[in-house]
């Protein structure tokens, strides 16, 4: 890949984990702390547990697998494990408080940027392409999806306009840009968690 090339790319990966990242805020933002840990559906997990999921699984395959750093909090893996823990089960579990999930994100988020101005995308296929950035910025794209629990409008909180960024083109398999999804601010005051 060209220096030019690999600048493109890392722009790309940059704005597309910042993207998905703004909607995660945006629809977290608009809940109170009480309601980030309520189960608010036997189908969902708790909200702050999607938070710090998202954040441990970006951990685990960019910083551990991808950039090869010593674990953070590998204390919390167990905790954020989808297939160790039902959904049932999560409101039950030692999850991180929502301050310290948002601290954790935050972190984990900065030391991601600092590989992503380091990665080349060459080499590994995880890197190849900037295939597990990619992953990550739709792991994070599907969980917004899955928080979007504000009955009243959920519309605004997320509009489903325009396909996923990192959308992958069926003849070749790379990555694309496509237009992404605009969001926008869900008031707190309209928020009301189902029965």
């Amino acid at each position: 890949m060209t220096p030019t090339g690999t600048e493109a790319l890392r722009d790309l990966v940059a704005s597309n984990l910042a993207t998905a990242r703004e909607r995660t805020e945006l629809l977290t933002g608009c809940v109170d702390d009480g309601d980030l840990v309520r189960q608010h559906s036997p189908l969902m997990s708790p909200l702050v547990w999607d938070l710090a999921h998202v954040a441990n699984q970006e951990e685990l395959w960019l910083l551990r697998e991808v950039g090869g750093r010593e674990p953070m909090r590998p204390e919390i893996d167990p905790l954020y494990d989808a297939f160790e823990h039902p959904r049932a089960e999560r409101p039950t579990l030692p999850l991180l408080p929502p301050g310290e999930a948002r601290a954790y994100a935050h972190e984990v988020r900065g030391r991601v940027l600092d590989l992503v101005e380091a990665a080349t995308f060459t080499g590994a296929r995880l890197l190849s392409g900037a295939f597990a950035f990619g992953m990550i910025a739709q792991h994070e794209q599907q969980h917004d999806e899955t928080m979007r629990t504000c009955p009243r409008c959920p519309a605004r909180c997320l509009s489903p306009a325009g396909r996923s960024p990192w959308a992958p083109r069926p003849s070749r398999g790379r990555w694309t840009t496509s237009a992404p999804r605009t969001p926008s601010r869900c008031p707190p005051s309209t928020w009301t968690p189902p029965p």
